[in-house]
């Protein structure tokens, strides 16, 4: 299973740290790559979401070991050496876009189109995935995907599409 983590330190930077931990299998033989989608559902245009993200870093979760990864286009990663390992990306994403495509935090909300922020793993869309989110206790949560827990949440997959890259 593919987990996200999504929280904030100070809603007035407008950065979220975005952390996705996946388990790649001992046996695989290719560096996995990791993806940032290039347009949304309903825009039908490249978009340049990956202008919002700084400071990535990629390690072992279970060692703290900094793995090394190379940026293949402006919105692809690949993280060779990674079989066997439980790895950990962490990023900051620019939430300051006000409209239905965008992400939005400012010192009273917070809005999330994971398809703007949340880079996935190429090949492994249809995996399961879970959403975290560490918010302030005085936030309400207006979500429609099922909660696996009080900030819990399980991301579904829309489609079995192939995804457009830039």
């Amino acid at each position: 299973m593919i987990h996200y983590h999504v929280s904030f330190e100070n809603p007035l930077t407008f950065y979220l740290q975005i952390q996705l931990t996946l388990t790649v299998p001992a046996e695989a033989t290719e560096p996995i790559e990791l993806q940032l989608p290039a347009w949304r559902p309903g825009r039908y245009e490249l978009q340049n979401f990956a202008q919002k993200i700084q400071r990535v870093v990629v390690d072992d979760a279970d060692s703290g070991e900094v793995l090394p990864y190379r940026k293949l286009t402006k919105d692809r990663w690949q993280v060779p050496g990674a079989a066997g390992r439980t790895v950990r990306v962490r990023y900051n994403f620019y939430a300051h876009q006000m409209d239905a495509g965008g992400s939005w935090l400012d010192e009273s909300q917070l809005y999330i189109n994971g398809v703007q922020c949340f880079m996935y793993v190429e090949g492994r869309q249809q995996e399961p995935c879970e959403l975290t989110l560490e918010l302030p206790e005085t936030y309400q949560i207006a979500c429609g995907l099922p909660q696996k827990a009080p900030t819990c949440y399980k991301l579904i997959v829309l489609s079995t599409l192939s995804s457009v890259r830039s």
